[in-house]
């Protein structure tokens, strides 16, 4: 075989090789981790969600005997705690065109969504995921977390509490 053969070969398969490490590593994101709120973070200035999981809203209250909880900021402050100067890799699971991507992150090998939920810092959330299901029942069951008060889903608290949602002056606040 020729030099140029093997030449040409050579570059074909370290091209190749090149490829493969792209794509692999593409579907990922590592690095120390800033916590934005319970479920989002941001890794060198990217800001990821983290995939099947809601989290109470920064400034949504739970109650405990009808008390008011900053439940949102705890779920923050819990998560900030929990990777606090560790190396996570990120796993994207969905990522459409301009939109924050939804992944799995870990710390080490514990999946950080997963723990989440089964601490009750965060529910899950069906519409993307089915995972982590079984983790919610568990921090239901063992008063954890926002499961120790009453609360909105963080979905249904957003719906509330947006700015577009606007009341019809025509209409009546309470019907009697």
């Amino acid at each position: 075989m020729s030099w140029l053969k093997v030449l040409t070969k050579t570059l074909t398969v370290a091209a190749l090789g090149v490829v493969l490490i792209e794509i692999s590593e593409q579907g990922q994101i590592k690095g120390k981790a800033d916590v934005i709120k319970g479920n989002i973070i941001e890794i060198e200035q990217q800001k990821i969600q983290l995939y099947g999981i809601d989290a109470p809203e920064l400034e949504q209250l739970c109650y405990v005997k009808g008390k008011p909880w900053q439940c949102g900021l705890t779920a923050k402050q819990k998560l900030a705690q929990k990777i606090a100067e560790k190396s996570l890799t990120c796993l994207i699971r969905e990522q459409e065109k301009d939109l924050i991507p939804l992944a799995e992150c870990f710390v080490g090998k514990q999946n950080l969504n997963a723990w989440l939920v089964e601490q009750g810092w965060a529910i899950a959330d069906r519409q993307h995921s089915r995972s982590f299901i079984s983790h919610e029942i568990l921090a239901q069951r063992n008063h954890k977390g926002i499961y120790q008060s009453e609360f909105l889903k963080p979905s249904l608290w957003r719906e509330i509490n947006s700015p577009e949602l606007t009341l019809n002056s025509d209409e009546p606040i309470l019907n009697h």
